[in-house]
């Protein structure tokens, strides 16, 4: 069994509180560790650190027992150059979380993204992402490429455990661009994809705030499939079956990189539970609103750059996916967009599915996500 160890710092239970997750004490921390580590079918096994010196303290102990490491440091814990060493050397995966969208980019700011990870503004719930990131990190061997020095250009491959060359599946999160929601959201399909013998390339892209916006995000989407040509060699992948799968606002991404990609042609895009109509979902009185933050000031001056309803006919194949429970991604976005493309000439298919809601299509397990798989 994979055991986890998760080091909570002095201000855990404060952050967690702040986050709206109701009153919190280190008790309820261990309770639903506890849960998630019985849902995901690993031991978990909680520390508590009182200050930083236990926190450093909990670091330096021999790691044979733990396949990886979870750390809190909580609210207001700022930057400190000894647990980034610490993190630096650890010899197994590591996740921060702070459950809080407040604090320091990362205790470990510089630490190699090939086996540090970061998760913050998910209230408790980021303990649970965090657990399922190091299963399925521990799942399938997975080998993380930058493009550049920014930490969020980043993209990871895994590669099915045979010959060569592999169809490539490229995976866009979504999460309407906001930077709390990240690639780890995908880690699930991830894994599934490339036990079914594809290869995936996870990809990160810049996000709002406050590196986003809609020409951030969308040139590191584009160059995220230019960039195969660079980090997998023609005889482990196979750049003529490449495959750009989206969901939610990632499927507005994906649309988006098939047509502006420069060195590889995507040979299909699938669309789950996609914002493909950005004026659909656009509302200009709610500075919160996705789209609106995703889009500033330009507004909807920007839409014909931005929405893929307005790129059709595309001349790629597509695949849109909808769930009829969708209260996220209202489903006649896709139906409206599935219309359009294929008056335009577009090679259309789609999957309506009954009774799913927003996520379901992105759980490996999901009955949904069992369906689109057989599509594929």
């Amino acid at each position: 069994m994979q055991r986890i160890l998760v080091i909570n710092g002095a201000n855990t239970r404060s952050s967690a509180a702040a986050e709206g997750d109701g009153p919190t004490t280190l008790a309820d921390v261990d309770r639903v560790l506890a849960n998630w580590g019985q849902e995901l079918d690993i031991g978990v096994d909680p520390v508590h650190a009182s200050d930083d010196d236990a926190v450093l303290h909990a670091l330096l102990q021999p790691r044979a027992d733990y396949d990886g490491v979870i750390l809190s440091r909580g609210t207001g814990a700022g930057p400190n150059q000894l647990i980034a060493d610490a993190l630096a050397h650890l010899d197994v995966p590591f996740v921060e979380v702070d459950p809080t969208s407040a604090g320091p980019r990362s205790a470990g700011r510089g630490v190699d993204s090939t086996t540090g990870y970061r998760i913050h503004g998910r209230g408790l719930d980021g303990y649970r992402w965090a657990l399922r990131h190091l299963v399925y990190r521990a799942a399938w061997p997975v080998t993380t490429h930058r493009s550049n020095e920014h930490p969020d250009r980043v993209a990871d491959l895994r590669l099915p455990d045979r010959q060569g060359p592999h169809p490539i599946m490229v995976l866009y999160h979504g999460g309407f661009w906001r930077e709390h929601w990240t690639r780890d959201l995908m880690d699930g399909l991830a894994v599934d994809l490339v036990q079914r013998g594809r290869a995936t390339w996870n990809v990160e892209y810049r996000r709002i705030p406050p590196l986003g916006g809609w020409r951030t995000s969308m040139q590191d989407a584009a160059d995220a499939v230019d960039a195969l040509q660079q980090f997998g060699s023609r005889s482990a992948l196979d750049l003529d079956d490449v495959t750009l799968l989206g969901h939610s606002a990632g499927s507005q991404l994906a649309v988006m990189a098939a047509v502006s990609a420069r060195m590889v042609r995507p040979r299909r895009v699938v669309s789950l539970a996609g914002v493909l109509d950005i004026a659909a979902v656009y509302d200009a009185t709610d500075p919160e609103n996705g789209p609106n933050r995703f889009l500033g000031s330009d507004g909807p001056a920007a839409f014909r750059s931005t929405s893929p309803i307005e790129q059709v006919p595309t001349g790629v194949r597509q695949l849109v996916v909808h769930g009829t429970r969708d209260d996220v991604v209202p489903i006649d976005v896709s139906r409206t967009y599935a219309a359009v493309a294929g008056a335009a000439g577009d090679d259309v298919e789609t999957l309506w599915l009954n009774d799913v809601g927003h996520m379901e299509v992105i759980e490996p397990d999901s009955d949904a996500w069992t369906a689109v798989a057989a599509r594929l």
